[in-house]
């Protein structure tokens, strides 16, 4: 594994044999680096975030439930958010690929992106100077806030211009209404017990058969899909609260532990660090946006 620097911006996540993940916590943006074979990420849902992959070299193999295609060196993938989704090498081909998990909120380019939960990218050489830009300045602890801003949201417009205009890609996995409801009912019940009995309720289904659809149609059980959502809130809350306990409290863990055991599997860094990590950024930029304030207020008062 290539050593990469930790610093207030960024941190090392060693998450996959053969991995190397950057976590730019002001951005909450994941930049991943990988090179092996095999099972390459396990089943994962990035609520709220898009998935840009870029393959480099051999072949890589998504699967969404019982679907799955073979994305080339030189493609790229973009990845809906909330979608459940494993990554794989095909027996016998070794694969390269970069990803960057990012926010598609509060982008400017996120009104753009494509209504498929997954398409496929061909190759560009737009695409291709849009990734290495990200991957050059995202982990650069030099460069400023707006010009990582500026990275990412250039390239979630070139991948989704060229998603749009793209053929290829899965365009009917639209879950039936039942299991919307029990997805809904998790996300807007994400910190309480919810048990399969109640989501049977809910579906007018036996308990088992919920459990069942559920993973045949997103890729994972219900109880795995919310404790990533419990996650994916913990990560937010973290960059505000430092008190780890109470967070997982609020969120729905039983424990401080229950909380860093699965943030450690899900993010690569305890919660501690994290939230660490997320205080030092606040602090190092406050000094720069005191200074960006004072200049527009005397630049008021000039005009």
């Amino acid at each position: 594994m290539a050593e990469l620097r930790s610093d207030h911006r960024c941190e090392r996540s060693p998450k996959l044999a053969g991995s190397t993940v950057h976590h730019v916590c002001d951005l909450d943006v994941d930049v991943v680096t990988h090179a092996g074979c095999g099972s390459l990420a396990p089943t994962h849902v990035n609520p709220g975030r898009a998935e840009l992959i870029f393959v480099g070299d051999g072949a890589l193999g998504i699967c969404v439930g019982d679907w799955s295609f073979t994305a080339h060196a030189g493609q790229g993938v973009m990845v809906a958010p909330d979608i459940a989704h494993t990554l794989f090498s095909p027996p016998g081909i070794p694969c390269a690929y970069r990803s960057i998990r990012a926010p598609t909120g509060a982008s400017a380019a996120s009104a753009a992106l494509p209504a498929a939960p997954i398409s496929i990218v061909e190759p560009s050489r737009s695409i291709a100077s849009a990734v290495d830009r990200a991957f050059a300045v995202l982990p650069d602890c030099a460069a400023s806030a707006d010009a990582r801003k500026a990275s990412i949201t250039r390239l979630l417009h070139d991948f989704a211009s060229a998603a749009r205009s793209c053929k290829c890609g899965v365009r009917h996995l639209e879950p039936p209404c039942h299991l919307a409801r029990a997805r809904d009912y998790l996300r807007e019940h994400f910190a309480s017990r919810v048990s399969l009995h109640q989501l049977g309720t809910l579906c007018r289904m036996s308990p088992p058969y919920v459990a069942r659809t559920f993973r045949q149609c997103f890729g994972i059980p219900p109880h795995t899909y919310q404790t990533q959502l419990r996650v994916d809130r913990a990560r937010t809350m973290l960059c505000v609260c430092p008190r780890i306990a109470a967070v997982a409290d609020i969120v729905g863990f039983a424990d401080q532990s229950h909380l860093t055991r699965n943030f450690m599997r899900l993010v690569g860094v305890t919660p501690a660090r994290y939230s660490h990590l997320c205080r030092r950024v606040r602090v190092s930029l406050a000094p720069a946006a005191a200074t960006a304030r004072r200049r527009s207020s005397e630049f008021g008062r000039g005009y």
